[in-house]
């Protein structure tokens, strides 16, 4: 490393190591956000859910349907909105009518690592176009059981699916699945319900009127850390073009790698439950939260975070002035607000019109 980018690289250190150290000396003052109270409503179709999902995901689109946001920056697209779900809802909307702006109030969405999953969908559903348009369609298979219940099998995609009642779709692409949601009553406290360590962690989400996702999965959770961090420095190194700055770039790797290998450890070890949820007004207020083992994996876990962001700061002003730079993006991480409590860890996030505005500015090359 010539002595140029030594120079630089210690500018840099010195920099990082001033921001660190105040972040560290500030974090953690913060009040703790006050969760919202989880409904008996909600709550009467976790027994519908798996026992021990990789994670859970719920929307409920009549409430964010009112929203201010949802009617300036949602709405337009909530075709491109629905493909993004793939054939899921694209069956549902073709046999029943009811689509994310009209009829679909609410989802559950629940996965787990082998691949089954578990849907629930609320909202008014056309039980008589359901049945007519199944029993012309060749990719239908009806199937009746004992006790009356109609059982729909989309065969292309090998999603099953059944009217609990007028208002309640269960799905999945596992029979058992669908046994165990077909059998669930209201007095039964099955599947999710017995699982304390997820009803723990979504009692604890702040924000449940709106959109959610959690899970108590470590694998699962190490995972989202890693795709976080976005750590890719390694590069093909070829002997033809071997040299000392080369090298050098290899070893930096390799320890960028093994410091990647100990923060995630590091991670799944003092996190219990990963949450973001968020609410839609005016504006889209996010929160991501990290349920910690104690108030010190807590704090770890902001200065952490704290710390990463102030790279990321410090890498885009240092990049060249004729450099594109994401500036919507810095205003963002401007906004962010990292904080602790207890045995929590907060990164609260607000999305307004402007930054909608000036991502879209930039994305569009204007």
């Amino acid at each position: 490393m010539n002595n140029v980018r030594k120079k630089k690289f210690a500018r840099f250190l010195s920099k990082f190591y001033i921001v660190a150290a105040v972040l560290f000396l500030i974090s953690g003052c913060s009040s703790k956000p006050e969760a919202d109270k989880l409904s008996m409503t909600l709550k009467s179709n976790f027994n519908m859910l798996p026992e021990k999902p990789q994670f859970v995901l719920y929307f409920n689109f009549k409430s964010m349907k009112g929203s201010e946001f949802w009617k300036l920056n949602i709405s337009d697209s909530l075709i491109n909105s629905e493909r993004t779900f793939g054939t899921m809802l694209n069956i549902f909307k073709d046999a029943t009518g009811a689509t994310l702006s009209d009829g679909l109030d609410e989802m559950y969405f629940a996965n787990s690592w082998t691949g089954e999953n578990a849907i629930i969908l609320k909202g008014i559903f056309d039980k008589n176009k359901l049945f007519n348009y199944t029993g012309k369609d060749s990719l239908y298979r009806k199937t009746s059981n004992p006790d009356g219940t109609v059982i729909f099998t989309h065969l292309q995609s090998g999603l099953i699916f059944f009217l609990k009642d007028n208002y309640t779709i269960c799905a999945s692409n596992y029979p058992k699945q669908i046994e165990l949601m077909k059998d669930a009553r209201d007095t039964t406290n099955g599947g999710l319900l017995n699982n304390t360590d997820m009803l723990k962690a979504i009692e604890a989400i702040i924000y449940k009127d709106n959109l959610w996702l959690v899970t108590t999965e470590k694998t699962f959770i190490r995972g989202i850390f890693t795709n976080f961090t976005d750590i890719n420095t390694e590069r093909e190194l070829k002997p033809e073009n071997a040299n000392i700055d080369s090298l050098m770039n290899r070893k930096s790797s390799d320890s960028l790698s093994k410091t990647e290998d100990f923060l995630s450890n590091k991670i799944q070890d003092k996190i219990n439950s990963f949450s973001l949820s968020g609410k839609m007004k005016k504006e889209l207020d996010i929160i991501i939260q990290f349920e910690c083992k104690d108030d010190e994996s807590a704090v770890f876990i902001s200065n952490l975070f704290n710390g990463m962001i102030a790279i990321a700061k410090l890498t885009s002003t240092m990049k060249s002035r004729d450099e594109k730079v994401n500036t919507a993006a810095l205003k963002m991480l401007d906004n962010l607000n990292i904080s602790s409590y207890d045995n929590s860890s907060y990164i609260n996030a607000n999305i307004t019109q402007d930054n909608i505005e000036n991502f879209r500015k930039f994305y569009s090359g204007n």
